[in-house]
């Protein structure tokens, strides 16, 4: 960040990958941010993966480590 200019975020972590998660997850991929899907689920995950370029991850997300593991901390 320069000279008080805004922090611009390129990484997004969705939570869930249900309908509105998936749609979220491609419209974001559609504009380039790299995007983290995270779920409990390793089929729909399984499924995100072979319909978006986006990264996923399995857990819950609520879960301080699931979150770190997400990169958090970038998002």
């Amino acid at each position: 960040m320069k000279n008080g200019e805004p922090r611009r975020f390129r990484k997004i972590i969705v939570l869930g990958a249900g309908t509105m998660g998936r749609h979220l997850a491609g419209m974001l991929q559609n504009e380039q941010f790299n995007v983290v899907l995270v779920d409990i689920d390793r089929r729909v995950l399984a499924d995100v993966s072979e319909t978006y370029d986006v990264q996923t991850l399995h857990g819950n997300g609520a879960s301080p480590e699931v979150l770190e593991r997400a990169g958090v901390r970038d998002a």
